[in-house]
């Protein structure tokens, strides 16, 4: 788990490079804003819009409008098997048709080939300068970085956004200083969609950029994950070429044959198997029970995130689905409901359910 990363332009437009939890100066804050509560008016304005621009990558399976609403930037990935490649983003109906199409027919079969790839430093500077303006600060949260270089390629495309904002500034420009922390997630599948949302959260209530990943830092190593797998072959498969391959949340130890579905738990690196149900349906409501209770004992940030790796219109009235949603009611939890990305579908097949949230304990 790599530690986040500030990269900092100062007003003589030199640079530098630190932790930004360990090395990172802040003033003291108020304490995290409690679930459920709007910030106050004066939080608001003491806010300037558009000071802290929050970037991630399309795996994190946050919904489409809530992230455009949001103005949160989203990296698109680029997935790749025998037949070509596909672009996968968030960016809307066509992003969205482009993803129920690999459902239907790029996860038939596990194949060796197939491999979701992270955008360039450079690609990432061009979709951040696009959005960037005049705002001081920038957040990228991206996807657990091996073997693929997500976090490396984040760094790489701080570093140049941050070596731009320095030639503006020797070249006169009044813009602000720049300041680019990069969080590594280090969860499964949906899991850094907790983070996302936990950001905007604290940004919205007013709490200053180096103390919201100061936050997150600690909030990633609660997260966890249940999957209920649809395609039990297709599971294992990729079970098995994950493991050849070094992923770091998806060894499993998935070589045998399931005879049943399992359901799964990921969490800070330990892959349990919580059991093996008679099919999908039971699998996911097992899945569902175990993050009601979860919810019940109290969460550490209030939302869920819930990605399916089919059409999501098919499942939002399945009763078990409409269970979890009035438990995250009486709660003050947000439901985030969305088809997962092709990258993180890729990993675990068609129809598969993944279920994330953080722990408070």
């Amino acid at each position: 788990m790599n530690p986040p990363y500030a990269v900092t332009v100062t007003r003589s437009g030199e640079g530098v490079v630190a932790p930004s939890v360990a090395g990172a100066a802040r003033a003291p804050s108020p304490p995290d804003p409690p679930h459920g509560v709007a910030p106050s008016a004066a939080a608001r304005e003491a806010r300037p819009t558009g000071a802290t621009l929050i970037t991630t990558d399309a795996s994190c399976d946050l919904p489409d409008g809530w992230l455009a609403q949001r103005g949160i930037v989203v990296l698109p990935l680029r997935v790749r098997n025998v037949r070509g490649s596909r672009t996968d983003g968030r960016r809307g109906a066509a992003d969205g048709d482009r993803r129920r199409e690999f459902f239907s027919h790029d996860l038939i079969a596990a194949e060796d080939a197939g491999e979701a790839l992270p955008l360039s430093s450079v690609g990432i500077v061009d979709c951040v300068e696009e959005r960037l303006g005049n705002a001081d600060c920038v957040i990228v949260i991206v996807r657990s970085s091996r073997p693929d270089g997500a976090y490396a390629n984040a760094l790489a495309a701080a570093h140049e956004l941050m070596l731009r904002r320095g030639r503006q500034q020797a070249a006169g420009d009044p813009a602000n200083a720049l300041q680019v922390l990069v969080v590594e997630a280090a969860t499964a599948l949906n899991g850094h969609g907790v983070l996302v949302s936990e950001c905007w959260r604290l940004l919205d209530h007013g709490a200053p950029a180096p103390r919201v990943v100061a936050r997150l830092d600690h909030l990633r190593q609660q997260v966890q994950t249940i999957i209920a797998p649809g395609d039990t072959t297709y599971f294992r498969r990729r079970g098995e070429l994950a493991v050849e391959r070094g992923a770091p949340w998806f060894a499993l130890g998935l070589g045998r044959v399931f005879e049943r579905t399992p359901l799964l738990l990921v969490h800070r690196g330990d892959r349990r198997l919580l059991g093996q149900l008679s099919d999908h349906d039971a699998a996911i409501e097992r899945a569902v029970a175990c993050t009601r209770e979860r919810i019940e004992h109290g969460l550490a940030s209030p939302v869920v995130c819930l990605s399916f790796a089919g059409d999501v219109a098919a499942i939002r009235e399945w009763p078990p689905i409409s269970a979890l949603a009035a438990t995250c009611r009486r709660h003050d939890v947000e439901l985030q409901v969305t088809e997962m990305s092709m990258a993180n579908a890729l990993a675990v097949g068609r129809g598969a359910v993944a279920l994330s949230f953080a722990t408070a304990r």
